[in-house]
């Protein structure tokens, strides 16, 4: 008795006398070594492999996946771990510029103002020159070669600028390192040029406030992280606290391009390469992450 028998390789039909029940041979299609069942004729395609077949074929494939994903996904959770470290380090970078406001303040009674002008009101030289004995060794002999009977980018000081501290620079922000261009600033009072607040020390008698000054300060944030900010460390220069909100007036001037002959052409404004916010040094000392939306909120919208 003859019965239909459907090879498991090409499909392929072929009427299979019952004699050969058991026997193996090629396949008259597609020449592969097939057998035929031993109780009969198969009678339908073959269209899945035995379940021990099917668990290993699956268990192979997870595997597969999984060395995929782990190599991909590994190396995004490194990246993540790493950025997270960068911003870590940039916060540190803040918290050592509050030291040492805190260790100028013990030696002077003051705190350092955040520019120093001429007779004639022109800036001459910046808080960060001010900090340099007080932040390590290596800054304060740095501190030694400034001349401060010549402006910040007098012969002699311009010649100072490729040797920037580690600590005026961000980790992710490569401008810094390669122009040697501040990542953070000041923010300024516009209506008086300094500091817009102070850092706070529970652990020292504040100075009473100065006559006509505001026993209240606009805003809890001394310095700011300012990435790409196209600044010389040693300029005296920095963000210029504005209303939220404000903008720029029709057919008002833009801000001058910074006199170290890089941009920007507009005023600096809060900008970090950070996963998801800005680092803000708050005067009580404690950095904080600033998300886009408090950036706004605190020092307006960009121009």
């Amino acid at each position: 008795m003859a019965g239909l028998f459907i090879c498991p390789y090409c499909g392929a039909a072929t009427q299979v006398s019952e004699e050969f029940a058991g026997m193996s041979g090629p396949c008259a299609s597609c020449s592969r070594i097939i057998t035929v069942p031993a109780h009969g004729a198969s009678t339908g395609r073959r269209r899945f492999r035995s379940s021990g077949d099917r668990s290993t074929w699956v268990l192979a494939t997870v595997a597969v996946l999984l060395f995929v994903g782990l190599g991909y996904g590994g190396k995004i959770v490194v990246d993540m771990l790493k950025a997270r470290a960068q911003q870590e380090e940039c916060a540190g970078q803040l918290h050592k510029i509050w030291v040492g406001m805190d260790n100028y303040f013990n030696e002077y009674s003051e705190y350092p103002p955040a520019v120093v002008r001429d007779k004639n009101g022109k800036p001459m030289h910046s808080w960060r020159v001010l900090l340099l004995p007080y932040l390590g060794q290596r800054e304060e002999e740095l501190y030694k070669e400034y001349d401060f009977n010549e402006p910040w980018n007098g012969p002699n000081n311009r010649e100072l600028a490729e040797a920037m501290p580690l600590v005026y620079g961000c980790p992710c922000d490569p401008e810094a390192f390669i122009s040697s261009h501040t990542s953070y600033l000041a923010v300024l009072d516009g209506a008086t040029g300094d500091f817009a607040t102070e850092p706070e020390n529970p652990d020292v008698n504040r100075p009473p406030p100065k006559p006509g000054a505001s026993t209240k300060p606009i805003t809890p944030y001394l310095v700011v992280e300012v990435a790409e900010s196209g600044i010389s460390w040693l300029e005296p220069r920095d963000l210029t606290l504005r209303s939220p909100g404000v903008k720029s007036k029709p057919g008002q001037k833009k801000a001058k391009a910074s006199e170290s002959g890089a941009k920007p052409a507009s005023a600096p404004y809060p900008r970090s390469f950070h996963l998801d916010a800005v680092n803000v040094l708050q005067s009580d000392g404690q950095d904080q992450a600033l998300t886009e939306a408090e950036v706004q909120a605190a020092f307006g919208s960009p121009e």
